[in-house]
């Protein structure tokens, strides 16, 4: 009886994390879901504008303490690469003023902003901030990067020789 009770929500949380995962989750080649928001500016985009491009989609929330490391170190690095175009995405409720003022207390960011809504997260499969994205220019997916990682970023970008 009681390995009953313990085994079977067991099993079900277990089918449920894999299966709920699985469909949701993007892999490597998947088409890039798209972005609706507004840049800083409050002027419209999408990310398909910027198809025909390798892109850099960085996904930060202004109360991610790495979020604070990892944007001026892709300012850097959109300046090392100018072939790329580098997309930083806030997803949160604060006020597009609420992330200006945020990003001018950094050292520097992506000149691309985008303010967006916190269902962009489910469309790319994420749990945390930050979290990378790098798309290709027929816009399918050639890297995921979880987390603060801007080396990762910087040697996949040598890979593919883009600097």
């Amino acid at each position: 009886m009681i390995n009953r009770l313990i085994i079977t929500p067991l099993i079900i949380s277990f089918l449920i994390v894999c299966f709920y995962t699985q469909s949701f989750a993007l892999r490597i080649g998947d088409d890039a879901p798209e972005i609706y928001g507004r840049l800083l500016t409050k002027q419209l985009i999408k990310l398909s504008a910027y198809s025909g491009k390798l892109r850099v989609v960085n996904f930060f929330s202004v109360n991610c303490k790495p979020c604070k490391k990892e944007l001026p170190e892709l300012a850097v690095l959109e300046k090392d690469y100018p072939h790329v175009v580098f997309i930083a995405v806030h997803l949160g409720d604060e006020s597009i003023e609420k992330v200006n003022q945020f990003l001018s207390g950094l050292s520097g960011s992506p000149r691309l902003v985008i303010w967006s809504s916190l269902a962009v997260k489910t469309d790319y499969g994420f749990m945390g901030f930050p979290h990378s994205v790098i798309i290709d220019k027929n816009n399918h997916i050639l890297k995921i990067i979880p987390g603060y990682n801007t080396q990762l970023i910087k040697t996949t970008l040598d890979e593919l020789s883009y600097k």
